[in-house]
């Protein structure tokens, strides 16, 4: 029997077509793995505690939110740092009565959305923190302990930080809010429909009406009016923004004056000569400015704020 031979080198053990389709699904294997294996862990995530220490582990590496504002995430990670910080200090505290879980997670959340809509904010008016601001703010603060080194252990123990992290997420924010405040506060188009609420007002003084009439229907539009009699004060104590009312006459009435917090007008109605104890009655129609705070709650109730933790 005659066996014909094949030539050795005709053999092709590993066909070119299986090779190539190999090599071809390999990218898609790993992507599909990958893809899995990060379903599996943001599963994980957002399904366990957010106390488990697996969550806080896979936090850390991947930037998994907490929250959206308008476009801005709020990292897992930061929520989570803060909320340790918190449940550390509420340790040290001593309190018998602490917020549920459900409490501190709210109260941390708006924290955080407050704070990053005022990122937003000072982005979109270009107001920059003023890092000298924050190292005064920050040794201001140094000054009243003890030592810098026992202002950083009590850090420490109190809310497991090291100063970079004190500077960072609190002093950093409590400045760029003061910046904030004061670009409210001074700029004309924000501060529009308050001053012309006074110069309404002002103009009805002008014309003859009475003081106290006027000053109850502008302060009543307010949810926290001021008063319009501010009672007898000593000429010498009163603010420097209301030099203004302390030369007036009985009857008189002063000039729109504005001030940090608002604008107001203010007439005399009793004086007493008594050298450095001198005192004035006033009454005073004040309309408040808007705040930061209005302006912040303004933005978030038209911008869209997601939460991604229960």
């Amino acid at each position: 029997m005659q066996v014909e031979k094949t030539d050795p080198a005709t053999i092709d053990p590993f066909p070119t077509h299986s090779i190539s389709e190999t090599k071809s699904r390999r990218p898609f294997f790993v992507f599909i793995s990958i893809l899995g294996l990060l379903v599996i862990l943001t599963l994980l995530v957002y399904r366990l505690p957010i106390t488990n220490p697996f969550v806080r582990s896979v936090a850390f590496v991947i930037p998994y939110p907490a929250a959206m504002v308008d476009g801005s995430f709020i990292t897992m990670k930061t929520y989570i740092i803060e909320r340790e910080a918190l449940t550390q200090y509420l340790k040290t505290t001593g309190l018998e009565e602490t917020p549920s879980d459900d409490e501190l997670q709210q109260m941390i959340l708006q924290a955080l959305v407050n704070k990053t809509a005022i990122r937003i904010l000072a982005n979109g008016n270009n107001v920059k923190i003023d890092q000298k601001m924050v190292d005064s703010y920050y040794q201001d603060v140094v000054e009243n302990e003890e030592s810098e080194d026992a202002f950083a252990k009590e850090l420490s123990e109190t809310f497991g930080w090291s100063k970079a992290d004190f500077k960072k997420r609190i002093i950093e924010s409590i400045v760029l809010a003061l910046q904030m405040s004061d670009f409210v506060s001074k700029n004309e188009t924000l501060q529009a429909p308050a001053r012309e609420r006074i110069e309404k007002a002002y103009a009805r003084l002008k014309s003859g009406e009475d003081f106290v009439t006027v000053a109850n229907e502008v302060h009543s539009e307010d949810n926290a009016p001021y008063e319009s009699d501010l009672g007898y004060q000593n000429v010498a104590d009163l603010p420097e923004e209301w030099s203004a009312a302390k030369d007036l006459p009985v009857g008189g009435l002063s000039n729109i004056i504005e001030f940090d917090e608002g604008y107001a007008v203010f007439t005399v109605t009793d004086r007493i000569e008594a050298a450095e104890d001198s005192q004035v009655q006033l009454l005073a129609i004040i309309v408040p400015k808007k705040t930061l705070e209005d302006l912040v709650e303004e933005y978030l109730s038209q911008t869209k704020v997601r939460y991604f933790v229960d």
